[in-house]
């Protein structure tokens, strides 16, 4: 995970990794021409629903390096035949993949909280095919999120609700189904996924969040211009800083 500043929006924000247990990455493409009837969906289970708790986007990037745990990344770019994602708006298409995380939660595969009210399983990106998309094989990736909270939340707070449900899907002509675990095989749908629902599926585990220590706002190099008292932002407290030394010497430099 990395986390960093945005000093337009003045929230945190959180980029979290998806990967599997096992080390190995989280999924390897399978080659895939994509026309433009055609889709590529990703279903991530949804954020908790606190205040200022949103959604900022995905993408399926590079599997990260060996022993990185302490970064401070924007949202990574897609591999190659991927992206970029945008939210689904077709709601006929989102209830199709809240109909596989129903198997799922009904399965046992993922605890679900019996006291949230929402409706709503899993939040859904997707992007278009084109006249010349086509997905390469062997891409190896994982998926990255990008989630934005109030400034001085507690990340932890976001572990628990359902977020180690993960799928990827083809939408075609509106109907949805599971992408297929090899290449040249239909995609799967409710039925099949009901009757080996391991298969198609990843579990993926919430670490505790470990924020990596203070990153310098997105775009502005530390020291950080009009950042008078050094606090990585750019707010009020810098005017009454300039204010309360104007007029005094500046120590002199080494």
């Amino acid at each position: 995970m990395s986390w960093y500043i945005d000093p337009i929006c003045n929230k945190e924000v959180l980029i979290l990794c998806y990967f599997r247990e096992d080390g190995l990455p989280l999924f390897v493409s399978n080659p895939m021409p994509l026309p433009a009837s055609q889709q590529c969906a990703c279903g991530l289970g949804k954020l908790p629903p606190l205040p200022g708790v949103m959604d900022g986007g995905i993408s399926f990037g590079p599997v990260p390096p060996a022993g990185t745990t302490d970064f401070c990344i924007p949202l990574p770019g897609d591999v190659p035949g991927y992206g970029p994602f945008t939210p689904q708006c077709d709601p006929q298409v989102s209830q199709q993949v809240d109909s596989f995380f129903d198997i799922f939660y009904q399965l046992g595969e993922v605890p679900r909280d019996p006291t949230d009210p929402c409706p709503s399983l899993s939040t859904t990106f997707s992007f278009r095919g084109g006249p010349n998309s086509f997905i390469p094989p062997g891409q190896s990736f994982v998926i990255y999120r990008k989630v934005i909270i109030p400034r001085g939340m507690d990340p932890n707070l976001l572990c628990g609700f359902g977020l180690s449900g993960i799928g990827l899907f083809l939408v075609d002509g509106g109907v949805v189904g599971l992408e297929p675990p090899a290449a040249g095989l239909p995609p799967i749908s409710p039925g099949e996924f009901l009757q080996n629902p391991s298969g198609a599926f990843y579990k993926v585990k919430c670490l505790p969040l470990e924020l990596p220590g203070p990153c310098p706002p997105l775009g502005c190099p530390r020291p950080c211009p009009g950042d008078a008292d050094l606090d990585s932002d750019v707010d009020f407290d810098d005017i009454t800083t300039v204010l309360a030394r104007w007029l005094q010497p500046c120590p002199p430099g080494p």
